[in-house]
């Protein structure tokens, strides 16, 4: 696979180049072996090198706004206790449960207290929100403006969302909120913002 991305790179295919680069990176997270995915990821961070040096990508980068007034709202469930279902939630303040998954939906202008799950955070379509959460691993699929405050164990990761904002929550160790992959833009960090230190 790593030949034929640079054979298509030379030939001028980027898109087709990006598709294998990406299909790489889903291998990545099935590999069960470390070594092999070390292995993986080293190879991906070669092939990103090589297509910055022949494409460059251009994304606007669209600021966070801030919102200051909201109203106090309860959540909206729906399923088993395990997991949490939000959505459809605007201009309000959240506060969830600690469970085992989490999926928010269709939220505008909100803010999300911060909750602890042992899964996935899943945010999809949300717009102009604040999300405090710790969990295994951050799905944001769709969203825009949104400023994350998070503690994860594997990072966060991004599809078809811009203008994302992440900062660290707490002072635990191992928190890898600086590892954001954003299957949209790979080779370059145009949708998000990572802030490392936090007073």
């Amino acid at each position: 696979m790593e030949q034929e991305a640079v054979r298509k790179m030379k030939e001028g295919d980027f898109e087709g180049a990006r598709k294998i680069i990406l299909d790489i990176e889903d291998c990545i997270r099935a590999e069960p072996s470390l070594y092999s995915r070390k292995s993986l990821l080293e190879k991906v961070a070669r092939l990103k090198d090589i297509y910055n040096a022949h494409d460059v990508l251009e994304a606007p980068t669209i600021p966070f706004r801030n919102y200051t007034s909201f109203k106090k709202q309860e959540n909206g469930l729906d399923g088993i206790k395990s997991k949490r279902y939000i959505k459809d939630v605007n201009d309000g303040v959240v506060s969830i449960e600690d469970c085992i998954e989490v999926v928010i939906e269709n939220c505008c202008n909100t803010v999300f207290s911060h909750f602890r799950c042992d899964k996935s955070v899943v945010l999809n379509n949300i717009k102009n929100c604040k999300v405090s959460c710790s969990g295994h691993q951050i799905r944001v699929n769709g969203c825009q403006d949104v400023e994350l405050e998070v503690h994860t164990s594997t990072g966060v990761f991004l599809q078809n969302s811009k203008g994302i904002v992440v900062k660290k929550y707490g002072a635990e160790k191992n928190n890898k909120f600086e590892d954001v992959y954003d299957f949209s833009s790979p080779f370059e960090s145009r949708n998000y913002t990572i802030f490392s230190n936090q007073e």
